[in-house]
């Protein structure tokens, strides 16, 4: 957890373990540097030295220069050790003048800041008011702090056996008098000989040390990893380390860096980049410290936002709240609840979600959860482009989860068993801090973020489920309580039918009445729960309903055509599918049907076109229907009786299909059949593919009685719209008559209607012709449908010029059922380009500028065909607008310029050039806005997928078209139109990382055609001050993942080297890239040179340096080279470069060695000999998994030793199948006495 910005992340066990009062803090030179400005070691000896008159060619000083001068030229500290230079003094003078200098040297000021110290001790204070602080200092400035301070040196320190004794300040290497004259009690540990008597032949600080670590937690502040003290203790415990508790070291740097200086000696870096973001930090846990009840007070008070208004840090410090049971307490029981959107942070899955389209916003924007819900420990996911915006992303594996089982969790509860909140297990019980927050969700059960994160977990609790139970009854809007009612319901609801066990029942027991109960219970349907298409986070809970919350639809069990019904079982099959769809029809009353809008029965081809429709079991009753008629028509009649007659959906579409039956509805039985049939449903156009067809297949048969009882239905017309008007409504009853009749007429039926009747009907619209008939057969109301665009134009023939526009924008918008979007304008704009343009050159004479109309008219898919002269005359016209007018039509301008740059180029080269350099100045105009619809969050933006849909993105990539890319490249024209790409680079605001983006990404082609202009515009970048100019830089040269040229691979060499070691933004998000391209640079030896163009020691370098995230992606990259090669470079790669160092032999990245050797099958021999040596425990491997297992019958030895090697000790944290993967291995291993064997059936079988 972080308390500040950009302060240290503190982990989470060290705090709790501090408020347990099981830390103690020791505090070295760095505190008292810190703020008090006393000297550290070295300094001391530059101080005592300087007062003790050392000669200048003195051993000491000979090795203090060596040490500066070390420095100064590597950076690199503690090639001379203090302890050393302070016992070569010992040969020149006596301690006690050595000691006295000392003392004479860390005497403070009279005014000394002692603010460090201050923090430090109320971090050592425990709730029972003992101090427990270590400092290896000499000053006596912590005594400076509190002068009531019980304080020890040696040889009397504190008995660890006895807690209560252990309450002060322990000056291990002892201290200076009260007078600053000299040592107290005589003697420091100072020189070398001093720390190996401490530490190594007598021994008191190792034991005194090795007594704190076995009751305590230790927290180094104030030491570099190479400082004496730090020096002699670990090396004196590093032979017991199993034995201790952890130890954790402040230390200035990135991660990676102060890992490598801490890891080999068995401590956890907690890593810092600055010293001010260290002490405010501490302070900040001081106050907590101080007083933990306000501080979790302040945090709630947060927590009261939605978490998306808050920085990432701030999330984190609700995070770590809700991660301990007396946090999670307070989060459940606060007042004032936190919101249910703090779900979306507590759940991984959902921070680390794919970006989502907000369809209702305006313009359409992309949310990325991770921007809004992510914590500071989260590891940033990789880049999404443009065109995998909705690729999935992999989650990381120790990305922290409010539900997940915590250690505190698991040592909580006394039961063997691991206990889930997302899974339905009756008979475990979950933790302390877990039904806290199943508290906190129950009381926020109303809020829609409460289901809608319910709705993306497989299960629920069932203390849950009660606890939301429990409080949902007490709500008073029903909505809420009915979606949980229906959410719940579809845990239980997660079945289908299994066909295939089905039938092998039917062939082994033939068709029965147990049989047809078990098939009548298995294709019942259900509801099943999904998210609503809209998300309103700000509904107004009194009037909520349930589509808020909830969509609902009618589920059908999936059905396989190999079903067959013998014909003594017809009857009772078919009134057991019909009851079913009528309790689907019943369902759909709730939720919607899986009905396909455009499945006809008549047509009968789709009958198993998506087998979990209800449509595909309406088909099937359809066939066992039509087989009951021949085989028992009576009973065929008699189940078409009990059809319900007033569903207006399913049962209507079947009495339509039927009527076309007429061994089934006989003449006499015909009108009533007919008319029974709601008026509501006669006219849905969805019916219209059933009815008409049905119609037709019997009209001759009919008499003339009935056909004109059918025609006079259907000229009555359709029933009139609530608020529909006089002439909508007639237009649209008339249309609908005449395609019914016309398209009967059409298909060969006689009708008994006057024909002039039907040209009065035609009069009313002529516009109507008979070909529009058709549209009858495929009219589609459903309640998702697909606006069409009627872009007729007619309305504008013989409009003046100057009144095109005032009539098209007034004829322009959505018809009254929503269904039709009337665009004149853009019929105009396609059909007659040159007249529409002439209504744009008219309203620019009168001084406007339309914005729609032009954004209609330059589309680029539309104006791509026009023939050249008209695209010149277009862009001649753009040359003549001001720029304050042309700005307000930039962005279709642009896009239209991208589209038609190579037609202008053609013909028109100076026409072109005066273009781009016209738009280039309107894009300079301070009117302009650049736009783009993307919500950033905290992250930085992802600038080339932000250029490409931005306005000066398009028009950058306008010059990378021909010809005006052979312009570019050829010698004396290239001065003008570079100019040209380097005023677009000074373009203000973030318009210029636009262009900056899209240049780079064609780096390499620059580089090619004149390398001094790429050098001195765009390489130069890299060498600014500006930082997201760096980043759009790297924006555009890593969006792929291909290898570079060489010449300009080997400019960008060092910067992507230093990026690897570095753990900046651009790293994280092209992580993937950078990895691609140094790892296949690698693989690339230069003919010339025989060099490689990344050398073995490079890598070898990066894989030290970086951290687990870029050596997994390295090892996974040349996991994926071609098939053939893989094994062959991995190899190399394992043999040759792999780091043998600790730093490198971490669970992470043995977890990615092992799947890549569960992965390999054919290799996975040699992939297991070669990894072996880097091997480690896994943290956890419950998400190892194997393909074929086939490799486990091959090699059960490897197998069995690559397990045991990597296994964690705790059997729970093991693969769910491993118990199968435990037999392949025993049924093809000839070794069964193989004690690794026997050891890992042993931890299997005692979990």
């Amino acid at each position: 957890m972080r308390f500040i910005e950009n302060g240290p992340s503190i982990p989470d066990e060290l705090l709790t373990a501090r408020d347990q009062g099981r830390v103690v803090f020791f505090c070295g030179a760095g505190v008292s540097r810190a703020k008090a400005d006393l000297v550290d070691f070295f300094g001391l000896v530059n101080k005592v030295t300087s007062q003790l008159g050392v000669q200048s060619d003195s051993d000491v000083m000979k090795l203090l220069q060596v040490s500066d001068q070390t420095k100064a030229s590597t950076g690199i500290e503690g090639i001379v050790s203090a302890d050393r230079l302070f016992g070569l003094l010992e040969r020149e003078f006596s301690s006690r003048e050595i000691y006295r200098e000392v003392a004479n040297a860390l005497v403070p000021k009279s005014d000394v800041d002692l603010s460090a110290h201050r923090t430090m001790l109320r971090l050592a204070r425990t709730r029972e008011n003992a101090i427990r602080l270590v400092t290896t200092n000499f000053d006596r400035l912590f005594e400076l702090a509190n002068v009531n301070l019980p304080t020890f040196i040696p040889p009397k320190l504190p008995d660890l056996s006895h807690p209560d004794e252990f309450h002060g300040a322990v000056y291990l290497h002892g201290r200076i008098n009260d007078e600053g004259s000299d040592a107290d009690g005589g003697s420091f540990v100072l020189s070398s000989s001093e720390f190996g008597e401490a530490y190594l032949s007598r021994g008191w600080a190792t034991s005194f040390v090795k007594e704190i670590l076995k009751k305590y937690i230790v927290v180094f502040v104030g030491y570099s990893a190479d400082d004496p003290p730090v020096q002699y203790l670990l090396e004196a415990l590093s032979k017991d380390s199993d034995h201790f508790n952890d130890i954790y070291a402040f230390q200035i740097g990135n991660a990676s860096e102060a890992n490598v200086k801490w890891q080999h000696k068995g401590v956890k870096a907690i890593a810092f980049d600055q010293y001010d973001a260290l002490w405010n930090t501490l302070e900040a846990w001081a106050e907590r410290a101080d007083d933990p009840d306000e501080w979790v007070r302040k945090v709630l008070e947060k927590a009261q936002s939605r978490p998306e208004l808050l920085k990432p840090h701030e999330r984190g410090q609700i995070a770590y709240l809700v991660s301990t049971a007396e946090g999670a307490r307070a989060f459940a029981k606060a007042d004032n609840l936190p919101p249910a959107a703090w779900l979306n942070v507590f759940d991984s899955k959902l921070r680390y979600e794919k970006p989502k389209h907000s369809y209702f916003e305006e313009p359409q924007e992309i949310v990325d959860p991770f921007d809004l819900y992510a914590l500071d420990s989260d590891f940033a996911p990789q880049q999404i482009r443009s065109e995998d915006i909705y690729a999935d992303r992999e989650i990381p594996e120790d990305a922290w989860d409010a539900f997940d089982l915590n250690s505190s969790d698991i040592i909580s509860v006394n039961e063997q068993r691991m206990l889930w909140f997302r899974k339905n297990n009756e008979l475990s019980t979950l933790p302390n801090r877990l039904e806290q927050i199943a508290l906190w969700i129950s009381r926020v059960a109303d809020q829609p973020e409460a289901i809608w994160w319910s709705l993306k977990q497989p299960y629920l609790h069932p203390w849950v489920k009660q606890l939301i139970l429990s409080k949902i009854n007490h709500y008073p809007n029903s909505a809420v309580c009915d979606a949980w009612g229906y959410l719940f319901d579809s845990f239980d609801n997660k079945k289908d039918f299994n066909v295939f066990r089905f039938l092998r029942k039917v062939t082994a027991r033939g068709w029965s009445h147990q049989l047809l109960r078990e098939f009548a219970a298995e294709i019942k349907p259900y509801l099943t729960v999904s998210e609503p298409f809209s998300r309103n986070k700000n509904t107004d809970l009194e009037n909520i309903r349930i589509s808020d919350f909830i969509s609902l639809r009618v589920q059908y069990p999936s059905l396989s055509r190999e079903i067959t019904v013998p014909d003594e079982w017809l009857a009772r099959v078919v009134v057991v599918l019909r009851r079913n769809i009528e309790f689907a029809v019943e369902l759909s009353e709730i939720g919607r049907f899986g009905w396909r809008d455009d499945f006809s029965i008549h047509s009968g081809n789709n009958a198993f076109r998506g087998q979990n429709r209800l449509s595909t079991w309406v088909q099937f009753l359809i066939v066992q229907f039509e087989k009951l008629c021949l085989f028992d028509p009576v009973a065929a009649q008699a189940e078409f009786s009990k059809w319900p007659h007033d569903d207006v959906e399913v049962f209507a579409k079947l009495r339509m299909w039927a009527i076309g039956k007429t061994g089934l509805i006989p003449n006499k039985q015909f009108t009533y059949v007919f008319e029974s049939i709601p008026e509501e449903a006669l006219w849905n156009p969805r019916h219209s593919s059933d009815l008409l067809p049905a119609l037709k297949a019997r009209w001759d048969d009919l008499n003339i009685e009935n056909q004109l009882m059918v025609e006079r239905k259907f000229i009555e017309g359709p029933p009139r719209w609530e608020d529909e008007s006089d002439e909508a409504y007639q237009n649209r009853r008339t249309r609908r008559v005449l395609n019914r009749l016309i398209w009967l007429q059409q298909q060969g039926c006689t009708l008994q209607t006057d024909t002039s009747e039907l040209e009065q009907l035609r009069s009313h619209i002529p516009e109507w012709q008979p070909e529009h008939a058709q549209d009858e057969m495929k009219a589609n109301s459903s309640g998702v449908y697909r606006v069409r665009t009627k872009d007729d134009y007619s309305v504008l023939n013989g409009v003046p010029l100057n009144q095109i526009l005032i009539r098209a924008n007034e004829e322009s918008g959505r018809s009254e059922d929503r269904r039709t979007q009337f665009d004149p304008f853009l019929g105009l704009s396609k059909e007659c380009p040159v007249r529409a343009f002439s209504a744009l050159r008219c309203a620019v004479k009168q001084g406007e500028i339309p914005e729609w109309a032009w954004r209609t008219f330059l589309q680029p898919h539309i104006r791509k065909e026009d023939k050249p002269r008209l695209t010149v005359l277009i862009a001649a016209q753009i040359l003549r607008l001001p720029c304050e007018q042309a700005a307000k039509i930039i962005v279709p301008i642009c896009y239209w310029i991208n589209e038609t740059c190579s037609v202008i180029a053609e013909h028109d080269q100076a026409l072109f050039y005066q273009l781009i350099s016209k738009s280039i100045k309107t894009l300079s105009h301070p009117v302009i806005q650049v736009h783009f619809s993307i919500v950033r969050g905290d992250r930085e933006p992802d600038w080339l997928f932000e250029s490409i849909n931005s306005s000066v993105g398009q028009l950058t990539l306008s010059f990378f078209e021909e010809p005006q890319i052979n312009w570019i490249k050829s010698d004396n024209e290239s001065s003008s139109w570079l100019v040209l790409l380097e005023n677009l680079l000074i373009l203000p605001g973030e318009s210029h990382r636009y262009v900056i983006a899209v240049m780079t990404r064609n780096l390499s082609w620059f580089y090619g055609i004149n390398a001094h202009w790429t050098q001195k515009y765009l390489l130069s970048i890299l060498d600014g001050s500006d930082l997201a100019d760096k980043e759009a830089f790297w924006s555009g040269v890593l969006s792929g993942e291909t290898i570079l040229g060489e010449d300009i691979f080997f400019i960008l060499k060092p910067y992507l080297i230093e990026m690897a070691h570095s753990d900046n933004a651009e790293k994280r998000r092209f992580l993937n890239s950078i990895v691609s391209l140094l790892s296949s640079a690698w693989s690339i030896i230069d003919e010339e040179t025989s060099e490689k163009w990344v050398s073995d020691q490079e890598l070898r370098d990066l894989l030290i340096s970086a951290d687990d995230k870029f050596r997994c992606q390295v090892l996974w990259n040349i996991r994926n080279f071609d098939e053939q090669i893989w094994f062959l470079h991995f190899k190399e790669l394992i043999s040759s470069v792999w780091p043998r160092q600790l730093v490198a032999k971490t669970p992470a990245v043995s977890h990615t060695f092992v799947e890549i050797a569960l992965d390999a099958e054919s290799h996975f021999i040699d992939v297991v000999v070669s990894i072996l040596p880097f091997l480690t425990r896994l943290e956890r491997a419950g998400d190892l998994y194997i393909h074929h297992d086939d490799f486990l019958k091959r090699h059960p030895k490897e197998a069995v030793l690559l397990f045991h090697t990597v296994l964690p000790d705790d059997a729970y944290l093991w693969p769910y199948a491993f118990g199968e993967w435990l037999e392949t291995i025993k049924a093809s291993y000839a070794e069964a006495d193989d004690e690794q064997l026997i050891e890992l059936s042993r931890k299997w079988d005692a979990r």
